[in-house]
């Protein structure tokens, strides 16, 4: 008897989160199979465990693959950006990490601090004031604000940089 009601619980979750996927998919340009988002994720979750296991190279090509099925598994892209970042290949990271929706904090982080990087201060400073407005009571805010003041002073902009730092060390 429990098991029947697991299954029928089951069904109805699966055919709730099917409807919900068809109205949703609406309005997103690209729509995915059911057997390509199943696939992608089999690979994302291959890249994970890659990752896990330090295997970082075969894991950014499962991340690739997982993203060639689903272009919109953001998770997919931003281990992707990470480990192109970690593996020297800034200009792939970036490629990667502006692909993202700044829907959660580590994303614009992951920009900004690329954008750094690449020593782009006038884009960084950009980056981290957005996450500052679209973030501002994150774990990770002062970290934005002491980006914009880092940006700042790589850019001679001293006084600007001052007011910032100062302003972090006072709320912080």
């Amino acid at each position: 008897m429990r098991l029947k009601t697991t299954v029928i619980a089951l069904i109805v979750v699966i055919a709730a989160s099917n409807l919900c996927t068809a109205k949703g998919s609406a309005t997103e340009p690209l729509r995915v199979s059911e057997e390509a988002g199943f696939q992608a994720y089999q690979h994302f979750v291959n890249g994970d465990l890659l990752e896990l296991a330090g295997n970082i190279q075969s894991a950014a090509e499962e991340y690739k693959k997982a993203l060639q099925l689903n272009p919109a598994l953001h998770e997919a892209r931003f281990h992707l950006a990470q480990i192109l970042l970690r593996l020297r290949d800034l200009p792939g990271s970036l490629e990667q990490a502006l692909q993202l929706p700044f829907d959660k904090p580590e994303q614009p982080k992951l920009v900004a601090s690329l954008y750094a990087a690449k020593q782009d201060f006038p884009k960084a400073r950009e980056v981290f004031h957005q996450f500052v407005e679209l973030y501002p009571k994150d774990d990770l805010t002062p970290f934005a604000q002491f980006g914009v003041g880092k940006a700042y002073y790589e850019e001679k902009q001293y006084q600007k940089a001052l007011d910032v730092f100062s302003r972090v060390k006072q709320d912080y």
